[in-house]
């Protein structure tokens, strides 16, 4: 059975480094590599910028790139009502929905919704979040790595 790995953040791939005892964080070339090598299909989607997702496919062993999907805050701009950021506006993060059209254009089973019991012990429906992405995805294949 063919195994995917998603990652809906950038985060598994950047390693801290201390520059002029400033710490930054950068890509770790070795992170991609290891994806490669242990997963048929890697799926990164992120608001993190064009460039870093260029950096990301320089990185990718030439051999192991057909097997890479990656998503980048161009692509996660294309959905109506765009707001890729925090802030405390209370417009709908799209990532909802960008998440929702990756997982269907690659073939993932995932739960629009789902029940579960809150605090107070009654069972309520909880639309899908991007940022519980491991809770909706139904798909034996799939590993979300955060």
């Amino acid at each position: 059975m063919a195994t995917i790995a998603i990652l809906p953040s950038t985060k598994p791939l950047r390693i801290k480094e201390t520059v002029g005892g400033a710490v930054r964080e950068r890509l770790n070339p070795g992170a991609c590599g290891d994806l490669a090598k242990n997963y048929d299909t890697v799926i990164i989607g992120s608001t993190a910028s064009d460039a870093f997702f260029r950096q990301i496919t320089e990185t990718i062993p030439p051999a192991a790139r057909e097997n890479f999907k990656l998503y980048s805050r161009s692509y996660f701009r294309r959905f109506p009502g765009a707001r890729t950021g925090g802030g405390s506006d209370k417009a709908k993060d799209i990532r909802h929905d960008a998440w929702k059209a990756i997982l269907k254009e690659n073939g993932i089973k995932f739960e629009q919704s789902r029940k579960v019991v809150d605090e107070d012990f009654r069972t309520v429906s909880r639309d899908f979040s991007w940022k519980e992405l491991k809770d909706y995805i139904t798909d034996e294949r799939v590993e979300v790595i955060t």
